[in-house]
């Protein structure tokens, strides 16, 4: 208001309210602000004391908005605003030394507010099982440790960490293996929803990239790829595997989940996304001798 801006406040509901346009008194349990600009509705949150100017809480994305404007009252869904991935890892190392890799860590959105959080709140050891808390429980069988703040800037967080993929990559003896899902993504629970009628409803989306840039003497990747989608691309998730200048090995796997709310057909296509993803766990990349 100071900047001649007209804020509007705005009531945001509150945890696992059913969708209605009906309104009552304890369907909310938020305040945030909203400004009209042409025919858009623009949010932002004051409250998420991390949260950079032009994005928005999780907690926030999906949910109704009572916009308390005396011209013109309505209830409107808080659309994500444009973001980038909220992890970007990308780890370098060697076949002969998986043990000893480097790893860059890239965090926006909530493990940004999260980080920022918990740099003012923790040190030492707590700090360190923080950060690890929040990057591994999206990894499989890849460790990262001695977490180091490397830079910020107003939307990102950016660390270096010692990595550890030699529990990742498979040996036989004549060929090697890379995984071509390395995410933790969800509980196979989730298969069990598809015999009721009720609707998917998730805390928070998913947008988690991954590079890995191997070097080899020895070894070379075959290039290829796997992509999988539901109808709509709301989730979506590929992998592939390519050789680069100087014959190193890059593997390069994103995971997205634009959704939090999946009802009927939205439902039954995010399911047979999940099984998709399920039965392709155990496929990998090969690598063969040159």
């Amino acid at each position: 208001h100071e900047h001649g801006i007209d804020v509007k406040m705005a009531l945001v509901t509150g945890q696992s309210v059913i969708k209605s346009n009906l309104i009552y008194v304890d369907k909310f349990n938020h305040v945030i602000c909203a400004y009209t600009l042409g025919e858009e509705t623009i949010f932002f949150d004051p409250t998420a004391k991390h949260c950079e100017f032009g994005n928005l809480p999780e907690s926030d994305i999906g949910k109704d908005a009572l916009i308390l404007d005396s011209l013109n009252p309505r209830l409107e869904t808080i659309k994500a605003p444009i973001q980038k991935p909220s992890i970007e890892i990308i780890i370098y190392t060697s076949l002969d030394s998986l043990k000893k890799g480097k790893a860059i860590i890239t965090l926006h959105n909530d493990y940004f507010s999260s980080a920022k959080y918990a740099i003012d709140e923790l040190s030492g050891t707590k700090l360190e099982n923080f950060m690890s808390g929040i990057v591994l429980s999206n990894l499989f069988k890849i460790s990262l440790d001695y977490f180091t703040k490397v830079n910020e800037t107003e939307n990102s967080l950016i660390f270096s960490a010692e990595a550890d993929l030699s529990e990742f990559v498979i040996s036989s003896a004549t060929k090697k293996y890379i995984p071509k899902i390395p995410f933790l993504f969800l509980d196979r629970d989730v298969l069990d929803r598809s015999k009721d009628s009720l609707g998917l409803y998730f805390k928070s989306r998913t947008t988690i990239n991954l590079k890995i840039i191997l070097e080899s003497e020895q070894c070379l990747v075959e290039s290829d790829s796997l992509y999988l989608s539901d109808t709509n691309h709301f989730s979506e998730f590929s992998a592939s595997a390519s050789v680069s200048e100087g014959n190193k090995m890059e593997f390069s796997y994103s995971l997205k989940t634009a959704e939090k709310e999946l009802n009927n057909k939205q439902k039954t296509e995010f399911i047979k996304f999940y099984q998709s993803y399920l039965i392709n766990k155990p496929n990998m990349f090969i690598l063969k001798a040159k």
